[in-house]
C-alpha cells in the first residue's frame, strides 16, 4: 500500500473517504480492519467488561459481527435488551464493543470512567431496559491516540497493570489506532550490533528512560544514559504484552520506524558514510546535542531502516502502520526541495523493503513548530516523496477518515478527552451546555445549582480558547524567577475564582463531598486559583521592588511563600497529585539499588530542570 498518512497538529489525523473512483491504495485505507479473529476480540471485550464492573459483567453479552461493516465500512455497535435482563452488544470489533459498553454506562447508568477516578455507582436490581435496539455508527474510521512525547512524559514508568487500564480506557473511548513505541531500543541494540557497532558504542547513544522520546526524535543523545540491561528486557516483554492486548481488542497499533538518527561511531564501521550533524536543540552541550543523521542518499539509510522493520516485526508482529517524524523541532541542513524529497523517499523505501504493505504515519508538528522553514514548497517536497497518486486522489475526497488526540502528557483535564472521544458518536454538533451538565452528573453521580454554575463558568472560559493561545497557558509560578516574568492566558482569572467559590459552596453537600472525582476537581480548581493568585501577587511584588518599597516587598514575599506552601498542602490531600506516585513507579521498574536510584534521578530531573543545566528554561 503506497501511502503516507499525515496526522495534523494536536488533534486530527486524516485521509478522507473517496467520493469518486480512486486508486485501490486509497480505497484500501477506508477498508482497514483488524486481522484478529472475532472470537478473540469477543473474549477480550468480555474480559474488559469484567475488569470494569466485575459483579455485573455477567449481565452483558458481546457479539462481534464484521458483516456490519459491509454497508459503509464504518465501525458501529448495536445495544439491545435481551432475556434475563441482559444487555447485548453487537459490534464490528472488540474496540467497538467496549465503546458500546461505555455508551451504555454513560447514557443508561450515569457512570463515568476517567484517569482521575471512576464513578460506577450502579443501582441494585435489573439493568435499565433499552426499549428498542439502538444502533450507533462511529463516524470516524481511524481514532488515533498518543504523541511521541506521551511515552516519556506520562507513560515511561508504567508496568503492564497500568498499561492494561490505559488500553481499557482507550477501547472504551473508541480508540483503535494507538501509537505503540515501547521496546524499540531493545531492537535497535540488536540491529546496530549486526552492522558492527559494539554495545558500549550503542549504549552511549541512548539517553536514560525519561528522555527516550527526544532521543528517538534525534534531539538529544547520551544524556543520563546508558539504559540498563534490565530496562531493555522489561520493555521488550512489556511491548509484547501491550501489542497483544491492543490487537486482541481489534486495535491497529502504529509502530516505530527509522528516521535517520544513528550513533556517532557509525563512521567507524562505514568511514565513507554520508553523515551530518543536526542542529542544536534545547541548548544541550556538544556531548548530548547535535545527533548524527545518516543522509538519505547514503545506501545504508535504507539498509538500516529495513533491517529495523524486519527485526522489529519478527519480534512483535505488524499491522503495517509505522510512525517516523523527520526533523522534529530540528531544521534540515538545506531547504532545497530535492533534498527533502530524497529524505522522504529514503524513509519510505526503508519501510516497503521489509514490509510492502507499509503505511507511513507522520505527525504534522514539524510543519507548525518551524513555519519559517516549512513553506508550501518544502512541505510538498517531503509529503510527495512517496508515490504521488495518493495526493492526486486526495483532491477528490471530502469526508475525513479519522480523528485523533495527540497530547504530550495525559492524566489531566478529563472533560476534554471525554468530549472529544464521544464526538465520534455524532454526525452533527451537540449542545455543549447540555453535554457539560450531563458530564458533571455522570462524573459526580449528583448535580446541583452551584456545581452547574461552576462548570458553566469553566466551560466558557478555561475550556474555550477564543484567542488561540499557542500550545498552553504560561504562568509565573512555572517559570524561573524574573522581574520580567508575566502570564499568558486566554480567559479571565475572575471566572476561575468565581468557579472556585461555587465549588467550595458545593463541597458542603454530602453527595459531592464524598465523591472521589469531585474531591479531585476541588483540589484542581483550588490549585489553579492559587496559581492565578500567584500571578497577581508576583506582579505587585515586582512593582514594590521597582519602587524600592522594602516593607511591601518583604510582606509580599511572605505572602508568596505562604501561597506556595498552601498549594503544596492542598495538592498533598489527593493521591493523584502526589510526587511519590511518579517516583515509586520509577523505582519499581528497577531490580537493583543502583538502578532504583538511577530511575529516581531520571524521574526527578525530567519534571524539574530537564537536563544537565536546566535546559527546560529554553523549551
Amino acid at each position: 500500500m503506497k501511502t503516507l498518512l499525515i496526522l495534523c497538529l494536536t488533534i486530527i489525523g486524516f485521509i478522507c473517504k473517496p467520493t469518486t473512483a480512486v486508486t485501490k491504495e486509497i480505497q484500501d485505507l477506508w477498508q482497514i480492519s483488524s486481522k484478529t479473529e472475532t472470537t478473540a476480540q469477543q473474549t477480550a471485550a468480555d474480559e474488559l467488561i469484567a475488569r470494569i464492573i466485575p459483579k455485573r459483567a455477567h449481565e452483558f453479552q458481546v457479539i462481534i459481527d464484521t458483516k456490519l461493516l459491509q454497508t459503509d465500512n464504518k465501525d458501529k455497535f448495536i445495544l439491545e435488551s435481551v432475556s434475563n435482563n441482559s444487555i447485548r452488544i453487537t459490534a464490528t470489533s472488540g474496540v467497538s464493543a467496549a465503546n458500546g459498553f461505555n455508551y451504555y454506562l454513560k447514557k443508561y447508568l450515569n457512570c463515568h470512567i476517567s484517569w482521575s477516578g471512576d464513578q460506577l455507582n450502579i443501582p441494585d436490581g435489573p439493568l435499565p431496559v433499552i426499549s428498542a435496539p439502538l444502533t450507533v455508527v462511529i463516524q470516524d474510521k481511524l481514532r488515533y491516540y498518543q504523541n511521541v512525547c506521551t511515552v516519556s512524559y506520562s507513560m515511561v514508568w508504567w508496568d503492564f497493570k497500568r498499561w492494561e487500564r490505559e488500553i481499557d480506557w482507550m477501547a472504551m473511548k473508541g480508540i483503535n489506532f494507538p501509537l505503540a513505541f515501547n521496546g524499540q531500543e531493545y531492537v535497535w541494540r540488536k540491529v546496530f550490533q549486526t552492522f558492527g557497532l559494539t554495545i558500549p558504542e550503542i549504549d552511549e547513544y541512548f539517553t536514560g528512560p525519561a528522555f527516550l522520546a527526544w532521543n528517538r526524535m534525534g534531539n538529544v543523545q547520551g544524556w543520563s544514559g546508558p539504559l540498563s540491561d534490565n530496562w531493555h528486557k522489561v520493555q521488550a516483554i512489556l511491548q509484547s504484552q501491550i501489542l497483544a492486548r491492543m490487537r486482541s481488542l481489534g486495535m491497529i497499533p502504529v509502530l516505530p520506524a527509522f528516521a535517520g538518527h544513528v550513533p556517532r561511531n557509525i563512521t567507524r564501521i562505514w568511514p565513507k558514510a554520508q553523515v551530518s550533524r543536526l542542529s542544536d536543540w534545547g541548548k544541550f552541550n556538544q556531548t548530548f546535542c547535535c545527533t548524527y543523521f545518516l543522509e538519505p542518499e547514503d545506501p545504508h539509510f535504507v539498509q538500516i531502516g529495513s533491517a529495523f522493520i524486519s527485526e522489529y516485526t519478527s519480534m512483535y508482529g505488524t499491522d503495517h502502520f509505522y510512525n517516523t517524524d523527520l526533523f522534529n523541532e530540528m531544521t534540515p541542513k538545506t531547504n532545497q526541495t530535492s533534498y527533502l524529497t530524497d529524505c522522504g523517499n529514503a524513509v519510505y523505501q526503508s519501510l516497503i523493503k521489509s514490509d510492502p504493505q507499509s503505511v507511513w504515519v507522520m505527525q504534522g508538528w514539524l510543519f507548525v513548530n518551524d513555519p519559517g522553514y516549512w513553506h508550501k514548497e518544502q512541505a510538498k517536497a517531503l509529503l510527495t516523496s512517496v508515490p504521488k497518486d495518493v495526493f492526486e486522489a486526495r483532491a477528490k475526497y471530502e469526508n475525513m477518515l479519522g480523528i485523533g488526540l495527540t497530547p504530550e502528557g495525559i492524566e489531566q483535564n478529563d472533560i476534554i478527552y471525554d468530549f472529544m472521544t464521544e464526538s465520534t458518536w455524532y454526525s452533527a454538533p451537540v449542545d455543549l451546555n447540555q453535554w457539560v451538565t450531563q458530564y458533571v452528573r455522570r462524573r459526580y453521580n449528583y448535580i446541583n445549582e452551584d456545581i452547574t454554575k461552576a462548570w458553566n463558568l469553566l466551560q466558557n472560559s478555561v475550556f474555550t480558547d477564543g484567542i488561540k493561545v499557542h500550545n498552553h497557558g504560561e504562568y509565573t509560578i512555572n517559570k524561573r524567577p524574573s522581574l520580567k516574568s508575566h502570564s499568558v492566558l486566554w480567559y479571565k482569572p475572575s471566572d476561575v475564582f468565581n468557579a472556585y467559590k461555587l465549588f467550595i459552596n458545593a463541597s458542603t453537600v454530602s453527595q459531592l463531598k464524598n465523591s472521589s472525582t469531585f474531591q479531585y476537581d476541588l483540589v484542581d480548581i483550588t490549585r489553579q486559583s492559587l496559581q492565578l493568585a500567584f500571578d497577581v501577587i508576583y506582579a505587585k511584588l515586582v512593582l514594590s521592588y521597582e519602587a524600592k518599597n522594602e516593607t511591601e516587598l518583604k510582606n509580599l514575599s511572605t505572602v508568596i511563600l505562604t501561597l506556595m506552601d498552601d498549594m503544596n498542602d492542598i495538592l498533598s490531600t489527593n493521591e493523584y497529585y502526589l510526587l511519590g506516585k511518579w517516583i515509586n513507579s520509577a523505582r519499581a521498574l528497577a531490580v537493583s539499588d543502583q538502578e532504583r536510584l538511577y530511575n529516581e534521578y531520571q524521574a526527578k530531573n525530567q519534571i524539574t530542570i530537564w537536563g544537565p543545566n536546566g535546559n527546560v528554561s529554553v523549551m
